[in-house]
């Protein structure tokens, strides 16, 4: 994912679009250069705030709710026809709040004002992680009719594992038939006790010993002894949670020097 700034402030009074090429480096398999064009448009008339939904830290399988408020000043009869959203983890609508002539002094005396809530709904069946889409407002506009709308999101797990990144516990270097230990640190919202540990294969190399009490947060401790003739260990790790249907997984990963 490639997050792109544009600044747009000098065009309020010159040019309602700015244009710009972003180019895109890649060192391996081999050099290449991607040129991706880049084009922002700025809607006088229109004016969301805030400028997009944002659901930070919101708890899995909770949902939640944000109103982002449009309003628009031209046309009497602007409307909104629909609303496009391409994720089964958001619903989107609008509610109508107002439709108005203005008159105001200057060089635009009378214009019409339209005012929009959109709501936008985070179903509690989001995944835990980061979730980027954008819901897009279709109006009768016949030069502009698409106005898209970011949402973005985190949403936390009802577990945590550390250390952890890209998805997997490190066992760093390994040294064939010495043992190593490490800990995996698994925290929840509310006390736990984890009932039982399975490893998903048979290979005997890894060794355990869980606590007994029920506590926020359990540290895990792992000792691996490496075998010869690999040159890597990936292994998946399965916890039973008491009271918990669903099991937890992490997979520890280790190269063999």
């Amino acid at each position: 994912t490639i997050d792109v700034t544009m600044d747009m402030r000098r065009t309020r009074m010159t040019t309602a679009k700015k244009s710009s090429v972003l180019t895109v480096t890649f060192d391996r398999p081999a050099f290449a250069e991607v040129r991706i064009p880049v084009t922002a448009r700025v809607r006088k008339d229109l004016v969301i705030a805030p400028g997009s939904a944002d659901f930070s830290g919101v708890e899995e399988g909770e949902g939640a709710s944000r109103t982002l408020k449009l309003r628009y000043a031209g046309r009497g009869n602007w409307t909104i026809k629909q609303i496009e959203v391409s994720s089964p983890h958001l619903v989107a609508r609008v509610e109508e709040t107002r439709r108005a002539e203005v008159r105001r002094l200057g060089i635009l005396s009378k214009f019409h004002e339209v005012q929009y809530d959109l709501v936008v709904e985070l179903k509690p069946s989001a995944p835990a992680g980061l979730l980027r889409e954008t819901i897009v407002l279709v109006s009768d506009d016949k030069q502009t009719p698409r106005i898209p709308v970011l949402v973005e999101a985190t949403v936390e797990s009802e577990f945590s594992f550390s250390p952890m990144a890209g998805g997997v516990v490190s066992l760093g270097s390994l040294v064939p038939g010495m043992a190593k230990r490490v800990s995996v640190v698994v925290k929840g919202r509310e006390d736990f006790r984890i009932d039982r540990i399975e490893a998903g294969s048979s290979s005997g190399i890894f060794r355990t010993k869980l606590s007994t009490s029920k506590r926020r947060v359990h540290v895990v401790p792992l000792t691996v002894t490496a075998p010869q003739g690999l040159t890597e260990i990936r292994e998946t790790f399965t916890l039973a949670i008491d009271g918990r249907d669903e099991p937890l997984t992490f997979t520890v990963y280790g190269r063999i020097a």
